[in-house]
């Protein structure tokens, strides 16, 4: 009888578990978002835990919670990369007239994107670093994994990425 009851319950976890991996996958990696690639998915993952969780349940746990613990890393490394930064943002005449507004437009980012109208105001009060002079905007910046750089004339409006 509690042969029976361990069984059963290592298959309702394994169950679990499968349901929250495949979830995880489908919101995180939509490439596989499809019925042949998920049934895919779900088979793999059946036949690594009907082959390695046949022994004993604290080994499944331990499995389980390993595998959890990777989806997690995976995610938050996935998301880290695909995350709007400013790597360096010089506003004036270079190279002597310069203001350092890269803590300013990072401070801006919503949702990883940024949108600013290019002038004195960016870092939040009036400093003109060339007073009466044409400014230029060059911003160096990252997302996706890919480094970028662009260059925005004063008064004029700019979106990233």
């Amino acid at each position: 009888m509690f042969i029976l009851k361990m069984s059963l319950l290592k298959d309702i976890f394994k169950g679990v578990l499968i349901i929250i991996l495949a979830d995880l996958f489908l919101k995180f990696f939509p490439e596989t978002n499809s019925p042949a690639k998920l049934s895919d998915l779900i088979n793999k993952l059946t036949s690594f835990l009907e082959k390695n969780i046949s022994f004993n349940i604290s080994v499944f746990y331990l499995i389980s919670i390993s595998l959890l613990i990777i989806i997690v890393i995976i995610i938050r490394i996935k998301k880290s990369l695909n995350k709007l930064k400013i790597l360096k943002a010089i506003y004036g005449n270079p190279p002597e007239k310069i203001d350092d507004v890269t803590n300013a437009l990072q401070r801006n980012i919503v949702n990883n994107k940024l949108k600013m109208l290019v002038s004195n105001k960016m870092k939040g009060y009036h400093d003109d670093p060339d007073q009466g002079n044409e400014k230029t905007l060059t911003v160096e910046y990252s997302f996706k994994n890919k480094k970028h750089k662009k260059n925005y004339k004063e008064g004029k409006l700019f979106n990233l990425p």
